[in-house]
């Protein structure tokens, strides 16, 4: 299934904002969907060539084991892999290791965050990392607040004023402030590789009048909000960034005088896996390229991916070489949905087998999925047959459950989800942080939050079973005075299983 799609060619890629407060470059029309173009600004311009390769990462390697370099027993390959993450990471050398291959022996792991991680390391000589999300969740929450008025008048105040705010639009708020961020690349330190001025015109040039002015609105808010982030950073350390967009951006600075000490022995560069180049990511990768005496970088992808990896890099001044490989067999429903998203944009008819659906919101995307499995269940389809792919299945989770059992389907969600939204996680997080405030200020008055969130995150006593939750407002008492008063209310205080 299709849903409405609102492009964004700054990521090389289709993002689907649904129920979004920018909806950006939503380009609707009776023949399919158009594709707006973005400049990207001064580029950087390559003294190397970039090969794109159209096969898989782990049969290259695998090819250039079975070559016989290397196989001496520590022996180093001089070659760095760059994944989207550890699951790949993980995959990737699990699929060396069953055809026989050392993985470590094969090459070096890594991701685009980890390379600029290491290369901002050795520039503030202090280990870079990203702000803490809870802290700029937080920081978000307050620029909102001050942005609230009765008479609004500037862009950030009628973006305020419009929004119902509760748990979930902040939610939302956040993760397209960091889709704003990938796209702008608004963290690099020169301003001649930002380009919110780049999305302001394609936002303009939209056919949709309200759409085109609700897109404007959003951004200019969107940079609004970054700009009072950027204030509120200047009293943090230089080595801790604002996002992950900023910390690539500013690794791409700095990779020409830091990466020979940090990657001294790295002679090629294989990334795969990173099915996205977004603004950052394509900078950094084309700052790599034009390293003097720095290695090859090669890009592995396959169809209608591989095509607009190339031109992400080709927009930053990049050259690019193609090595196609042999095209493996793929079933007709696979080749259907190729032929869909390669053919989408000149506005042909779908490829036979496939059906599009335009829904404007995460519940009609899914309330037309349960349509058709009703059918399909009337047909006599078992539900044990049926898989519905999403492209990220945990923004649909809530959605799902309510459709879903409204409905009496069977099913299951399959998605990763963020340590920090895991209860168990928050519970021994905010325990661990209740302890280390009372052992560092065994004097100081601990507050009230610090106190009751392990009781309101599902704190169990020990021996007991589950319907002993939640402690008993006694206890609660006990801890409460134990952490702020010492002595032997702190044993008291432990035996109740708060610290």
């Amino acid at each position: 299934i299709h849903v409405l799609k609102w492009i964004c060619q700054v990521l090389g890629s289709v993002f689907v904002f649904v129920n979004s407060f920018v909806p950006l470059l939503l380009v609707s029309c009776s023949g399919g969907f158009k594709r707006s173009k973005v400049s990207f600004g001064a580029g950087v311009s390559g003294v190397g060539m970039v090969v794109v390769r159209g096969e898989r990462l782990d049969q290259f390697l695998l090819r250039q084991w079975e070559s016989g370099v290397p196989h001496g027993l520590g022996e180093r390959s001089g070659r760095l892999c760059v994944t989207a993450g550890s699951i790949a990471e993980r995959n990737l050398k699990r699929s060396l290791v069953s055809e026989g291959v050392p993985a470590s022996q094969a090459a070096s792991y890594s991701s685009i965050e980890d390379i600029a991680r290491a290369v901002l390391s050795a520039h503030h000589g202090s280990r870079a990392a990203v702000l803490d999300p809870s802290l700029r969740r937080r920081a978000i929450v307050e620029i909102v607040s001050e942005a609230a008025c009765e008479e609004p008048a500037t862009p950030l105040e009628r973006f305020v004023d419009r929004v119902e705010w509760d748990e979930d639009a902040y939610a939302r708020l956040s993760s397209e402030l960091e889709a704003y961020l990938r796209a702008s690349n608004v963290g690099a330190p020169t301003e001649a590789h930002r380009n919110h001025e780049s999305l302001k015109a394609v936002a303009a040039r939209l056919s949709d009048p309200f759409a085109a002015w609700k897109s404007s609105q959003g951004l200019a808010a969107f940079a609004k909000i970054h700009t009072a982030l950027r204030e509120r950073m200047q009293e943090v350390p230089a080595h801790l960034y604002l996002s992950r967009s900023h910390l690539v951006a500013a690794a791409s600075e700095q990779l020409a005088g830091e990466w020979e000490a940090v990657f001294p022995t790295v002679e090629w560069v294989g990334v795969a896996t990173v099915n996205v180049f977004d603004n950052p990511t394509t900078r950094l990768l084309a700052a790599l390229d034009g390293l003097t005496g720095g290695p090859t970088v090669n890009v592995f992808g396959r169809s209608g991916t591989r095509t607009d990896l190339e031109s992400r890099l080709r927009a930053v001044g990049v050259g690019v070489t193609e090595v196609t490989a042999d095209r493996s067999a793929v079933s007709e429903v696979v080749d259907d949905v190729l032929a869909v998203a390669q053919n989408e944009f000149g506005g042909e008819e779908p490829a036979a087998g496939v059906e599009l659906v335009e829904a404007p919101d995460h519940r009609r995307e899914v309330e037309a999925v349960a349509a058709r499995l009703r059918e399909l269940f009337a047909d006599g389809v078992v539900p044990e047959d049926v898989v519905v792919v999403a492209r990220d299945a945990g923004a649909y989770r809530s959605v799902v459950e309510d459709v879903f059992t409204t409905n009496e389907f069977p099913y299951h969600v399959e998605t990763r989800v963020p340590m920090g939204n895991v209860p168990a996680y928050r519970f021994v997080k905010a325990t661990i942080d209740l302890i280390a405030s009372v052992s560092e200020r065994p004097d100081a008055s601990v507050g009230y939050e610090a106190v009751i969130d392990p009781l309101r995150l599902g704190l169990c006593v020990p021996g007991t079973d589950v319907g002993s939750w939640p402690v008993p407002q006694g206890g609660v008492s006990t801890a409460r005075r134990g952490v702020r008063g010492g002595g032997r209310d702190v044993w008291a205080a432990k035996r109740v299983g708060v610290v």
